[in-house]
């Protein structure tokens, strides 16, 4: 590849003039201008130097076919670059990477899963909305998630704070990740008044619902979140919104604990 390819002012890459479909950014470059690649759907595969530390807003924006992206080791923020890349599939955040800015990653419906770094601290607005991702995992060491971070029709798992949630519906999303770190305190001392008061509430119940099984048992065996009035509507909740683990699991707390008494047996 020529270095006629591209437009490069004061080690600035400005834009890509070529039409070759997997590129290696000279390492002469160290940062990336706004738009360089925008639109250009001759691109398949990207892979930018260690040298690049700054990539502008929308740099590979719009670019349909681009389906792999080797990102720098130093770069520390990632801005909205690779909106509406709809052919990504395969992308490596760096080690050093501390935030995802807004929209960073929105309608790249191909990307699957993510991996994210144990230095990630902020992950913006709509970073990663209307992707294909299935599950996520998020570090503990992340401590922003705006709104609509991962606003996917296509998300069924989010695992924080050691905990995993079952997402049934595409607004789920927010709530799981804005409740998170409060469930996780609660999870260590369930049997918590304070617990008990949160969750309780309409808005708040329904998350009881979308957390995995281990941590469920633990909420359900304090005695507090269900009583002989209140275990039938929760069993039928549970069918009617297809969680039929959990479910079994309320039948089954229903037949040891309400079966034959008119007063719920101590545990």
């Amino acid at each position: 590849m020529s270095d006629s390819d591209f437009k490069i002012e004061n080690h600035v890459l400005i834009k890509y003039l070529g039409n070759k479909p997997d590129i290696l950014i000279p390492d002469s470059v160290s940062g990336i201008a706004e738009r360089a690649f925008s639109g250009c759907d001759c691109l398949h595969s990207v892979k930018i130097p260690d040298t690049v530390t700054e990539i502008g807003t929308c740099a590979f924006s719009a670019c349909h076919h681009l389906e792999s992206v080797i990102l720098p080791k130093y770069l520390h923020s990632i801005p909205e670059c690779m909106c509406g890349c709809s052919g990504l599939n395969r992308l490596t955040l760096p080690e050093q990477i501390t935030q995802i800015e807004e929209g960073a990653f929105y309608g790249c419906r191909n990307l699957t899963s993510v991996t994210f770094p144990e230095s990630l601290r902020k992950i913006g607005v709509v970073a990663f909305a209307d992707c294909g991702l299935e599950s996520v995992v998020i570090p503990d060491t992340v401590e922003v998630i705006e709104s609509g971070a991962f606003y996917c029709r296509t998300l069924k798992k989010i695992t924080r704070y050691g905990m995993t949630f079952t997402i049934e519906e595409i607004s789920d999303s927010n709530q799981i990740l804005a409740s998170a770190k409060l469930l996780k305190q609660y999870s260590e001392n369930p049997a918590s008044d304070e617990a008990a008061a949160c969750l309780k509430k309409k808005k708040n119940f329904r998350l009881l619902f979308l957390m995995d099984n281990e941590y469920f048992i633990k909420f359900l065996n304090t005695g507090k979140y269900f009583t002989r009035r209140t275990i039938d509507k929760a069993i039928q909740l549970a069918n009617q919104k297809h969680y039929y683990d959990k479910q079994m699991l309320l039948m089954n707390y229903k037949y040891q604990h309400f079966q034959n008494t008119g007063r719920k047996l101590k545990l």
